[in-house]
């Protein structure tokens, strides 16, 4: 059994409702590119984070979404 890469993000990601198709567009990639950073195959760029943080997770520290 693989363990998620970032198990904090997708709860919140799930919890909130959001679209990952929302989320890849405010990243500036592809769908099926942010599905890779998600699953660990690809990594998130620092400003990426940030840009998750403060428009999706304001109230959530980076540290605390990216925590595994």
């Amino acid at each position: 059994m693989s363990q998620r890469k970032y198990p904090v993000l997708e709860r919140l990601i799930w919890e909130k409702g959001l679209f990952k198709k929302d989320i890849a567009e405010q990243l500036d990639v592809s769908v099926a590119q942010f599905l890779r950073k998600l699953n660990g195959e690809y990594r998130f760029w620092l400003d990426e984070a940030f840009i998750l943080q403060k428009k999706f997770f304001p109230d959530i520290t980076v540290e605390e979404l990216f925590r595994n």
